[in-house]
C-alpha cells in the first residue's frame, strides 16, 4: 500500500523571508526523503508480515501487483488503477475470500498516471 503523500506548501498571499523560504524549503526535503525511506520501508517487507485490510493505489500498472495482493488479508480489499499508462484503464475492486481467492470487480473506466518504478 502506497503512503500517502506528504505536502508542504506556502500560503502565496503571505510574504516570507529568504531565511523562512530556505526553510520551507528544507522542510520539503526532509519530507520528501521521509517518503522515499518509507516507501523502500513498505517494499520491502515480507507478505507474511504486511497483512493489511484495506489499500489502494494510486497509480496505474499493466496488472495489479501480486506482491500487494499477497499482503491482502482475508476479506481484504484493495482499489486499483489497471490499464497502459495513456490508454485504456479501469478502476478495480479486488476481495480476498475467506479460502485466499481474489475476486475482482471493473467499478469504472479511468484514467491515472503511471507507476514510476522507484518512486
Amino acid at each position: 500500500m502506497d503512503p500517502l503523500p506528504v505536502t508542504v506548501k506556502p500560503d502565496p498571499l503571505v510574504a516570507i523571508t529568504e531565511a523562512e523560504r530556505e526553510a520551507l524549503h528544507a522542510a520539503r526535503l526532509r519530507a520528501w526523503e521521509l517518503q522515499r525511506r518509507l516507501n523502500a520501508a513498505v517494499r520491502a517487507l515480507e507478505p507474511a508480515k504486511a497483512q493489511v485490510e484495506a489499500g489502494r493505489k494510486a497509480a496505474a500498472e499493466a496488472r495489479a501487483p501480486e506482491a500487494l495482493l499477497a499482503q491482502l488479508k482475508s476479506g481484504g480489499r484493495m482499489v486499483i488503477p489497471v490499464g497502459a499508462a495513456g490508454g485504456a484503464q479501469d478502476l478495480l475492486l479486488i476481495v480476498k475470500s475467506a479460502d485466499g481467492r481474489l475476486e475482482q470487480k471493473t467499478v469504472l473506466p479511468v484514467r491515472f498516471v503511471p507507476l514510476v518504478p522507484g518512486r
